[in-house]
Protein backbone atom coordinates (compact mmCIF):
# COMPACT_ATOMS: atom_id res chain seq x y z
CA UNK A 1 0.00 0.00 0.00
CA UNK A 2 1.51 3.36 -1.02
CA UNK A 3 2.27 5.97 1.58
CA UNK A 4 -0.08 8.92 1.91
CA UNK A 5 1.21 12.46 1.53
CA UNK A 6 1.06 12.91 5.31
CA UNK A 7 3.03 9.72 5.93
CA UNK A 8 5.66 10.81 3.40
CA UNK A 9 5.97 14.22 5.06
CA UNK A 10 6.33 12.55 8.47
CA UNK A 11 9.03 10.19 7.13
CA UNK A 12 10.93 13.12 5.57
CA UNK A 13 10.67 15.12 8.82
CA UNK A 14 11.91 12.13 10.83
CA UNK A 15 14.84 11.62 8.43
CA UNK A 16 15.73 15.33 8.59
CA UNK A 17 15.70 15.15 12.39
CA UNK A 18 17.89 12.03 12.34
CA UNK A 19 20.35 13.60 9.91
CA UNK A 20 20.65 16.77 12.01
CA UNK A 21 21.97 14.74 14.94
CA UNK A 22 24.17 12.45 12.87
CA UNK A 23 27.80 12.48 11.87
CA UNK A 24 27.36 10.76 8.53
CA UNK A 25 24.99 9.25 6.01
CA UNK A 26 25.73 5.95 4.27
CA UNK A 27 23.82 4.39 1.37
CA UNK A 28 23.71 0.69 0.58
CA UNK A 29 21.82 -1.63 -1.75
CA UNK A 30 20.31 -4.55 0.18
CA UNK A 31 18.86 -6.27 -2.89
CA UNK A 32 19.85 -9.90 -3.31
CA UNK A 33 19.90 -10.50 0.43
CA UNK A 34 17.55 -13.06 1.98
CA UNK A 35 15.21 -12.07 4.78
CA UNK A 36 17.42 -13.90 7.26
CA UNK A 37 20.56 -12.07 6.12
CA UNK A 38 18.78 -8.69 6.14
CA UNK A 39 17.60 -9.42 9.68
CA UNK A 40 21.18 -10.22 10.73
CA UNK A 41 22.38 -7.01 9.05
CA UNK A 42 19.78 -4.90 10.85
CA UNK A 43 20.74 -6.58 14.15
CA UNK A 44 24.42 -5.78 13.49
CA UNK A 45 23.42 -2.17 12.88
CA UNK A 46 21.41 -2.00 16.12
CA UNK A 47 24.28 -3.56 18.06
CA UNK A 48 26.58 -0.78 16.83
CA UNK A 49 24.09 2.07 17.40
CA UNK A 50 23.54 2.60 13.66
CA UNK A 51 20.09 3.52 12.35
CA UNK A 52 19.25 1.46 9.23
CA UNK A 53 16.13 1.98 7.15
CA UNK A 54 15.07 1.42 3.55
CA UNK A 55 13.59 4.68 2.28
CA UNK A 56 12.35 5.77 -1.13
CA UNK A 57 14.92 7.77 -3.08
CA UNK A 58 12.53 10.70 -3.59
CA UNK A 59 12.06 11.02 0.18
CA UNK A 60 15.83 10.86 0.77
CA UNK A 61 16.26 13.51 -1.90
CA UNK A 62 13.70 15.79 -0.22
CA UNK A 63 15.23 15.26 3.24
CA UNK A 64 18.81 15.98 2.14
CA UNK A 65 18.16 18.97 -0.11
CA UNK A 66 19.81 22.04 1.39
CA UNK A 67 21.93 20.06 3.87
CA UNK A 68 25.55 18.87 3.99
CA UNK A 69 24.28 15.53 2.68
CA UNK A 70 23.06 16.94 -0.64
CA UNK A 71 26.12 15.45 -2.37
CA UNK A 72 24.51 11.98 -2.27
CA UNK A 73 21.80 12.87 -4.82
CA UNK A 74 23.62 11.23 -7.77
CA UNK A 75 23.72 7.94 -5.81
CA UNK A 76 19.95 7.76 -5.38
CA UNK A 77 19.12 5.10 -7.94
CA UNK A 78 17.59 1.70 -7.31
CA UNK A 79 16.74 0.28 -3.89
CA UNK A 80 18.45 2.28 -1.16
CA UNK A 81 19.04 1.56 2.49
CA UNK A 82 20.04 4.55 4.59
CA UNK A 83 22.51 4.00 7.43
CA UNK A 84 22.85 6.95 9.74
CA UNK A 85 25.68 7.27 12.21
CA UNK A 86 25.33 8.85 15.59
CA UNK A 87 27.30 12.01 16.26
CA UNK A 88 29.86 10.27 18.51
CA UNK A 89 31.08 7.72 15.95
CA UNK A 90 30.46 8.80 12.37
CA UNK A 91 32.43 5.83 11.02
CA UNK A 92 30.44 3.07 12.77
CA UNK A 93 28.25 2.34 9.70
CA UNK A 94 31.38 1.90 7.57
CA UNK A 95 32.69 -0.68 10.04
CA UNK A 96 29.34 -2.49 10.12
CA UNK A 97 29.14 -2.55 6.31
CA UNK A 98 32.74 -3.69 5.87
CA UNK A 99 32.46 -6.46 8.47
CA UNK A 100 29.14 -7.69 7.08
CA UNK A 101 30.37 -7.62 3.48
CA UNK A 102 33.44 -9.67 4.43
CA UNK A 103 31.16 -12.31 5.97
CA UNK A 104 28.29 -12.30 3.46
CA UNK A 105 29.50 -10.58 0.25
CA UNK A 106 26.46 -8.28 0.50
CA UNK A 107 25.15 -5.52 0.76
CA UNK A 108 26.58 -3.35 -1.97
CA UNK A 109 27.89 0.01 -0.79
CA UNK A 110 26.59 2.92 -2.87
CA UNK A 111 28.50 5.63 -1.04
CA UNK A 112 28.57 7.90 1.98
CA UNK A 113 28.57 11.55 2.88
CA UNK A 114 30.38 12.89 5.93
CA UNK A 115 30.59 16.62 6.61
CA UNK A 116 29.64 17.41 3.02
CA UNK A 117 32.30 15.12 1.51
CA UNK A 118 31.10 12.32 -0.75
CA UNK A 119 32.85 8.93 -0.48
CA UNK A 120 32.59 6.09 -2.97
CA UNK A 121 32.73 2.38 -2.11
CA UNK A 122 36.53 2.40 -1.72
CA UNK A 123 36.34 5.54 0.41
CA UNK A 124 33.86 3.85 2.73
CA UNK A 125 36.16 0.82 3.01
CA UNK A 126 39.02 3.16 3.93
CA UNK A 127 36.83 4.87 6.52
CA UNK A 128 36.12 1.49 8.11
CA UNK A 129 39.82 1.10 8.94
CA UNK A 130 39.87 4.27 11.05
CA UNK A 131 40.19 3.62 14.80
CA UNK A 132 37.25 4.16 17.12
CA UNK A 133 37.07 7.10 19.50
CA UNK A 134 38.14 4.89 22.42
CA UNK A 135 41.12 3.57 20.44
CA UNK A 136 42.16 7.14 19.57
CA UNK A 137 41.96 8.18 23.23
CA UNK A 138 44.09 5.17 24.21
CA UNK A 139 46.64 6.04 21.52
CA UNK A 140 46.76 9.64 22.76
CA UNK A 141 47.20 8.49 26.35
CA UNK A 142 50.08 6.20 25.32
CA UNK A 143 51.69 9.04 23.35
CA UNK A 144 51.42 11.41 26.31
CA UNK A 145 52.66 8.77 28.75
CA UNK A 146 55.64 7.61 26.65
CA UNK A 147 58.04 10.52 27.43
CA UNK A 148 57.47 10.15 31.17
CA UNK A 149 57.95 6.39 31.00
CA UNK A 150 61.16 6.81 28.98
CA UNK A 151 62.46 9.47 31.39
CA UNK A 152 61.81 7.21 34.38
CA UNK A 153 63.57 4.37 32.56
CA UNK A 154 66.63 6.56 31.92
CA UNK A 155 66.78 7.64 35.57
CA UNK A 156 66.49 4.04 36.72
CA UNK A 157 69.11 2.92 34.20
CA UNK A 158 71.63 5.47 35.52
CA UNK A 159 71.15 4.32 39.10
CA UNK A 160 71.21 0.67 38.03
CA UNK A 161 74.41 1.19 36.01
CA UNK A 162 76.06 3.01 38.94
CA UNK A 163 75.11 0.16 41.28
CA UNK A 164 76.46 -2.36 38.77
CA UNK A 165 79.78 -0.48 38.46
CA UNK A 166 80.12 -0.23 42.27
CA UNK A 167 79.39 -3.96 42.58
CA UNK A 168 82.11 -4.75 40.01
CA UNK A 169 84.61 -2.52 41.85
CA UNK A 170 83.74 -4.24 45.15
CA UNK A 171 84.15 -7.65 43.52
CA UNK A 172 87.60 -6.72 42.15
CA UNK A 173 88.79 -5.31 45.47
CA UNK A 174 87.40 -8.28 47.36
CA UNK A 175 89.10 -10.79 45.02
Amino acid sequence: MPLTRTQKDEKVAKLVETLESSGGLYLADLSGMTVEVVTQFRQACRDNDVHCEVIKNTLINRATTGTDFEAIHPLLEGPTAVLVANDEDAVAPARVLDKFIKANKLPKIKGACLEGTLYDENGVKNLSTLPTREELIAMLARALNAPLTNFAGVLNATARNLAHVLQEVANKKGA
